[in-house]
């Protein structure tokens, strides 16, 4: 990998930068300017902004925006005993890729602050530059959100948060979190309290991966246990982020009396098989104790929620079958003493549909009487059909590669929507290197596709 994009990647990556805990890595990007002499912003918000003047020749050049995010997704193996809030990531380079041990790697969107700071200390061709570093992208792109563009001059925005190299991004998915609480009622029964675990499913980014109809864990267990009757929930814990697919969730629960469970675990086994699953694992422990546990009928009503929740693609866009318009990812269920807390990802490229779904898990929600409150809504970036910065892309990328740019709309989100939304006449496109695996403990990054998309960027800079 080149070796100053790789440098500024391992400091970034020693330094703790889960999302909403991003002081250090902001901090990190001001003392960065400041000891290059370089204009910097950091706002209340703890986004940066860092602006570089032309270089000779292109001083009456329009400028340009780069932009990416300091967090990450912080996922983690079962047997990983990784603390996110002290531990730096552990990077591996394996058969030309970097990846990381037993955790996600934060090359979404790690890699793609590494190139920006790359450019921002080399001395190479371009117009001024302004790049944009925002906080807390991975639950709503609230960074994205306060930004105050009036620090801002630039007409022109190049997103390096992208995951496929040659393609360029210019369109994707809005969306909206929906988190809904169930308070219940605890009692005190004896009896044979089991642990139900499905872990190890591959999970994946919940708007990249959601086409790929991959088992949720959550939905899994919710759906076999609704054949079972008469037992009491003690907790379920499953999920950590609502934006990737759930790969493990873990239910304990008390039967009064004893309950031969092979043939359920055998139907779960198969049916995960059955859905590619390769890697799963089933697991059910049985203990005789006497324990809090929630009522039968706040058991029936979280189960039955899971159940009737929807998860997965809900629509496709007209003629375009291999493109979501809308989706719902079920991604996170937790307990905590007396109270269930569910968390909800909804992306649609229609605000009208995204509302819909919205209403429809409300309506859910209301039927057994939890609360629901919607947070972070943002719209999607809209095709610009007429774009000189998308035009000039892929006619630099057709010079260097003899090869055409495929040019792509997304079902995840992009904060160029949240962008366009505050600067209407801005002109976006989004790139970045080929990531494998992201918002998942196998994330990887191809390390010759780091290098390409680096000379790439740095040619669109020339030609600017």
């Amino acid at each position: 990998m080149n070796e100053l994009i790789y440098k500024y990647f391992k400091e970034i990556s020693k330094i703790p930068r889960e999302t909403y805990h991003i002081d250090e890595i902001s901090d990190y990007l001001v003392n960065f300017a400041k000891e290059r002499g370089l204009e910097v912003i950091q706002d209340d918000t703890k986004n940066v902004i860092i602006k570089k003047d032309a270089s000779e020749g292109y001083i009456d050049h329009e400028p340009i925006i780069i932009q990416g995010h300091m967090d990450m997704v912080c996922q983690k193996t079962k047997d990983s005993n990784h603390d996110f809030s002290t531990d730096e990531i552990e990077i591996i380079e394996e058969k030309g890729y970097l990846k990381a041990n037993k955790t996600t790697l934060g090359a979404d969107n790690g890699i793609g602050m590494a190139m920006a700071l790359s450019i921002l200390d080399s001395d190479l061709k371009h117009p001024k530059i302004e790049a944009v570093f925002t906080v807390n992208e991975e639950v709503g792109m609230e960074g994205a959100s306060n930004l105050d563009f009036n620090n801002l001059e630039s007409k022109r925005l190049i997103n390096i948060d992208s995951e496929d190299e040659g393609i360029l991004t210019a369109g994707c998915a809005g969306g909206i979190r929906v988190e809904v609480t169930y308070q219940g009622e605890l009692i005190s029964k004896t009896g044979y309290l089991y642990t139900l675990s499905v872990t190890n499913l591959f999970g994946g980014h919940s708007g990249i991966d959601i086409d790929k109809n991959r088992v949720n864990a959550i939905k899994c267990i919710g759906e076999f246990l609704s054949k079972i009757n008469n037992f009491y929930l003690a907790s379920i814990n499953g999920g950590k982020v609502d934006n990737a697919i759930c790969d493990d969730c873990t239910i304990k629960f008390l039967l009064e009396n004893y309950f031969e469970f092979t043939n359920l675990i055998d139907s779960i086994n198969e049916y995960l098989k059955s859905r590619g699953e390769v890697n799963s694992i089933v697991t059910i422990e049985e203990e005789k104790t006497t324990t809090d546990v929630f009522t039968l009928e706040d058991t029936k009503n979280i189960i039955n929620y899971i159940y009737n929740s929807r998860n997965g693609v809900t629509s496709y866009e007209d003629g375009l079958d291999d493109l979501v318009k809308t989706s719902l990812n079920f991604g996170v269920v937790s307990t905590d003493n007396n109270t269930i807390h569910i968390k909800h990802s909804v992306r649609s490229s229609s605000d009208i549909e995204r509302d819909e779904i919205v209403e429809m898990i409300n309506n859910n929600a209301t039927s057994i009487n939890a609360l629901v409150e919607t947070k972070n809504p943002y719209s999607g970036w809209k095709y610009n059909e007429n774009s000189p910065l998308r035009s000039l892309l892929e006619k630099i990328y057709k010079e260097m590669y003899e090869e055409d740019l495929t040019i792509n709309v997304v079902h995840a989100g992009l904060e160029c929507g949240i962008f366009v939304g505050k600067r209407n006449n801005l002109d976006c496109v989004s790139i970045g290197p080929t990531i494998l695996g992201a918002h998942t403990p196998e994330e990887k990054v191809d390390i010759e596709s780091v290098n390409r998309t680096y000379e790439y960027l740095i040619k669109i800079l020339e030609n600017l």
